[in-house]
């Protein structure tokens, strides 16, 4: 089989071929037992692309696709940089989030001391202490 039978039978699937092409192409068919093991490939595969369910799309999904690609020529590339970083950390904030609290309450439960002195871990400051400037400069 050579590429350029093979091209004129992928040819006649998407139009009308020539009188000459035509009649090429099924003396080529008649004479090639793999190019007719290739159309009969072919035409189950077309087939097959057919009767597929496209259960994965939600409705409208073209629409918001032609939407999406306007919207992109028309905007400029600032907010679609910000655009596609909101996207991309929105999935992250419930986890983070989570993940957070977890370490926080972890931390306030096996310590001994109220919440918030467990939540911020620092050395309770007097008063004289609190209103030295330069007490603040020395905190680790």
């Amino acid at each position: 089989m050579s590429d350029k039978m093979y091209n004129l039978l992928l040819k006649s699937f998407d139009t009308d071929l020539s009188d000459d092409e035509q009649i090429k192409l099924e003396t080529a068919l008649k004479q090639s037992a793999e190019l007719r093991f290739e159309k009969d490939r072919l035409l189950k595969i077309r087939h097959a692309l057919r009767h597929v369910l496209y259960t994965r799309f939600q409705p409208f999904f073209a629409d918001r696709v032609i939407a999406r690609i306007q919207s992109v020529k028309t905007s400029n590339s600032i907010d679609l940089f910000f655009e596609s970083l909101k996207t991309a950390f929105r999935t992250l904030v419930i986890p983070v989030a989570l993940l957070i609290i977890g370490f926080m309450s972890y931390n306030a439960i096996h310590r001994n001391q109220s919440f918030l002195s467990s939540l911020f871990p620092q050395e309770e400051a007097s008063l004289e202490q609190a209103l030295d400037p330069a007490w603040t400069f020395f905190q680790e």
